[in-house]
């Protein structure tokens, strides 16, 4: 009897691990349709911009294919661990390939993405595509929840042993009950996409997972409703193997 409960246990935990993992993969490949569908609108009405286009949708198909490439790889694995490959990050590097995702959008919503990063600013010792996936979540957040012609701010900065990276917008902001429940699953906020955008509050979820992940905290921050919203990722230059790397549904 007790192997049989053992083995139900175990199962039902693999089946959560799974519907975890799918629901990071869908979540995760909205943003690059959403570039292909919009690339696609351009060319039709400017074929001049074709070869940009066709650029940006190859990079979208290819981020694309890698979400799902990843999806594959952890359902293979028994309990479905997210294993890590730790490398040198350049933060420019990944400001310049976020600036080339979210151009697009941003510019279909006349709003502007401001870069910024501290001189002297020095590499990050982490998962390359986790760090991208925590902020391309924030900055199309960002994105989604900003009014028309609104600017959103891409902050990175020295703290300490730790390198902080803000995301910071201009638009609908948080009230007290939004930043109780902002890292639940499926959570519901105040806060709606002003652009017809879909949003199936599994977002902020994910990201906070990624995160705990590579050993850093994920905090928001807004002054109120209309007064905009902050988050800001602190991540140590190196990830540390003192600390074992979790299961996704733990």
């Amino acid at each position: 009897i007790i192997d049989k409960l053992e083995n139900r246990l175990r199962y039902r935990k693999t089946i959560e691990s799974q519907i975890d993992l799918m629901n990071i993969a869908l979540h995760e490949i909205k943003n690059p349709l959403a570039s292909i569908k919009l690339a696609n609108e351009i060319i039709s009405k400017d074929e001049s911009k074709k070869d940009k286009m066709t650029e940006m949708i190859k990079s979208s198909v290819g981020r694309i294919k890698s979400k799902l490439s990843d999806l594959l790889k952890y359902s293979e694995a028994e309990e479905a661990q997210i294993i890590l490959h730790i490398e040198e990050i350049d933060v420019h590097e990944v400001f310049v390939r976020l600036k080339n995702s979210f151009e697009l959008l941003a510019t279909k919503k006349a709003q502007i993405l401001h870069f910024e990063i501290e001189d002297g600013l020095p590499f990050l010792y982490a998962d390359r595509v986790k760090v991208l996936d925590i902020l391309h979540n924030l900055v199309s957040n960002a994105i989604k929840y900003s009014y028309k012609g609104g600017t959103i701010h891409i902050l990175a900065r020295q703290a300490g042993t730790s390198i902080e990276i803000e995301v910071k917008d201009n638009g609908q902001g948080l009230n007290a009950e939004d930043i109780a429940r902002l890292f639940t699953k499926f959570a519901k906020l105040s806060s709606k996409p002003t652009g017809r955008e879909t949003s199936n509050g599994l977002g902020l979820s994910i990201t906070k997972s990624f995160v705990e992940l590579l050993n850093g905290s994920i905090t928001a921050s807004s002054e109120g409703k209309d007064k905009g919203t902050s988050f800001i990722v602190k991540l140590p230059f190196k990830y540390s193997k003192e600390h074992p790397v979790p299961e996704f549904n733990s």
